[in-house]
C-alpha cells in the first residue's frame, strides 16, 4: 500500500471535522465490534486497562505503559493506544514504550484492506484502533491500555471488559457532543464502567463525583479513589511526588497535574497487583521500583507542558479546555514567581467546538503578547472568531499561518527575551513542533 496515512485519515475524522448533533448519529459500537469479528478478533486474549476522562489521560496512560514495562521487564509485552498524535500517526500506537513504525501501520492498513468490506464505512478513529490491535495480536501483547478518543459511553474503545477502568478529572470539553453539563458529560466518560470490574476514579468535581458513585453502584462495580499526596514543582525540569505512604516519585514530566497522573497511575498499578472485592490480583509482580524510577527519568511523551531550551525557550503544551489551559496558567504564574519567565510571546489557535470565550480569556491573561492563526482544518476556528473574545487590554496580532506566528513570536523573543509559548490544540503543537 503506497499511502498508509490516506488510508487511514482520508475517513471520516472527526478530530478534524464539525459533527452536528448528537453522539449516537455517528457513533456505533456494533460496528466496532463487527469490524473486530471480521478481523478475527485481534488481541482477544489479552488483559486491557480502559482509561476515560477530560485531561490527564494520556499522561496517565504513559505513566500506566512505563509501570507495566517494569514490572514485567521482557516477559510480556505492553501495548497501548492513545490519542491524538502530534506530528507522526504513529504515536497512537505503541509496543513497549516505543511507538509502531511506518512500515507496520502500512502493515496494518493492508490487512484492514484484505478483511473489512469498503461498505462498512469505517471512521478513521475506528480504523487506526483496529489497527492497533490487530499489530498487539502481531507483537503477541499481554497486557493493553487503551485510551478513549471521545466520551466513553459510545467510544469505539468501549467494545472490551477490562481488568481496571480509570476516570481522570473531568470537565467541560466536547460540549456538543456530550452535553453542556458537567453531570451529562461524566455520564458518558462513565459509560465505560463494567459490571464488577474495579473503577479507579482521581479526584472529581462533586457533580461528577456523585454520577460515577452512582453508576458505580448500579453495576456492582467496586468503586476506589486516589489517596492523598503530595507534589513540588521542580521548575521546567519535572514534578515529584510523595505518596501518602512516605515514597517519593519523580518524573520529567513538568506541571502540578502530572503528580495527580503519577499518583492515579501507581494506585491503578498497586490496584491490580492486590486485587480487589470482586478480581483476583490480576498483576502477579508490582513495578521493580527502581526500573520504573529509572523509567520515569528518562521517558516523557511530548506537547506537555514540553520546556524546549534555547534562545528563545519554548514552552509547548496541547491544552485545549479552560480546564487544562487554567494549570498551564498557573505554571507560568509560579516560574514567574521564581523569576524563570520575564515575558511570554503566545502563539494560539484552536477548535471552534471549543469555549473560545474562556480559552481566550485564560490565554490573555499569561500572554505578554498574543499571536492567533488558524488551522487548516474544517473544524478550526478562524481568526476572527479568536479576535472576538480577546480582551481590550491584551496586545495582540494576526498571523495567516501557524508558520507565520512562529516568525512573529520569534522576533518578540530577540526584542522582550520572551519564552514562546505555544498553546491551544494539540494540531497546533504538531505543526509547530517540528519547526523548533
Amino acid at each position: 500500500m503506497d499511502d498508509w496515512y490516506e488510508f487511514f485519515f482520508a475517513r471520516d475524522n472527526f478530530e478534524s471535522h464539525r459533527i452536528p448533533g448528537q453522539a449516537e448519529t455517528y457513533f456505533k459500537l456494533d460496528k466496532m465490534r463487527e469490524l473486530c469479528r471480521l478481523a478475527g478478533e485481534p488481541a482477544r486474549a489479552a488483559r486491557f486497562i480502559h482509561i476515560a476522562g477530560t485531561n490527564g489521560k494520556g499522561s496517565t496512560c504513559f505513566f500506566l505503559e512505563q509501570g507495566l514495562l517494569a514490572a514485567f521487564e521482557k516477559s510480556a509485552r505492553i501495548g497501548l493506544f492513545m490519542s491524538p498524535h502530534v506530528e507522526s500517526a504513529c504515536e497512537r500506537i505503541r509496543i513497549d514504550g516505543q511507538s509502531v513504525s511506518e512500515v507496520e501501520m502500512r502493515w496494518a492498513a493492508e490487512k484492514i484492506a484484505e478483511y473489512i468490506p469498503p461498505e462498512l464505512n469505517a471512521t478513521c478513529f475506528e480504523a487506526l484502533l483496529l489497527a492497533a490491535l490487530l499489530l498487539f495480536e502481531k507483537h503477541a501483547c499481554g497486557w493493553i491500555i487503551l485510551e478513549t478518543g471521545i466520551g466513553g459511553r459510545l467510544d469505539a474503545t468501549n467494545i472490551f471488559t477490562p481488568e481496571l477502568c480509570i476516570l481522570t478529572p473531568i470537565a467541560l470539553d466536547h460540549v456538543p457532543l456530550l452535553g453542556t453539563s458537567l453531570p451529562e458529560i461524566a455520564r458518558e466518560k462513565a459509560g465505560i464502567i463494567k459490571p464488577g470490574v474495579p473503577v479507579l476514579c482521581a479526584r472529581q468535581d462533586p457533580a461528577a463525583r456523585e454520577v460515577i458513585q452512582a453508576r458505580c453502584l448500579e453495576l456492582g462495580a467496586p468503586h476506589y479513589e486516589i489517596a492523598g499526596y503530595t507534589a513540588r514543582e521542580l521548575g521546567f525540569a519535572g514534578t515529584l511526588l510523595t505518596r501518602d505512604d512516605g515514597t517519593a516519585w519523580q518524573t520529567k514530566m513538568p506541571g502540578m497535574e502530572q503528580a495527580a497522573n503519577l499518583e492515579l497511575a501507581l494506585a491503578a498499578l498497586s490496584l491490580l497487583h492486590a486485587g480487589s472485592g470482586h478480581k483476583e490480583s490480576a498483576l502477579a509482580d508490582p513495578p521493580a521500583p527502581n526500573r520504573f524510577r529509572a523509567r520515569l527519568l528518562a521517558e516523557s511523551l511530548p506537547a506537555r507542558l514540553e520546556y524546549c531550551a534555547g534562545e528563545p525557550a519554548y514552552l509547548i503544551d496541547g491544552a485545549h479546555n479552560p480546564a487544562a489551559l487554567a494549570n498551564l496558567a498557573g505554571f507560568i504564574a509560579r516560574r514567574r514567581e521564581e523569576g524563570r519567565i520575564q515575558n511570554c510571546a503566545v502563539i494560539t489557535a484552536m477548535m471552534a467546538d471549543k469555549d473560545i470565550a474562556a480559552n481566550m480569556r485564560i490565554i490573555g491573561s499569561f500572554a505578554d503578547t498574543l499571536i492567533i492563526t488558524t488551522l487548516p482544518l474544517e473544524r478550526a476556528a478562524g481568526i476572527a472568531e479568536l479576535e472576538r473574545h480577546i480582551r481590550a487590554e491584551v496586545r495582540y496580532t494576526r498571523a495567516r499561518t501557524p508558520p507565520e506566528a512562529l516568525a512573529y513570536a520569534r522576533e518578540e523573543a530577540a526584542k522582550n527575551n520572551a519564552l514562546i509559548v505555544i498553546a491551544g490544540s494539540f494540531v497546533l503543537t504538531g505543526v509547530l513542533r517540528g519547526q523548533i
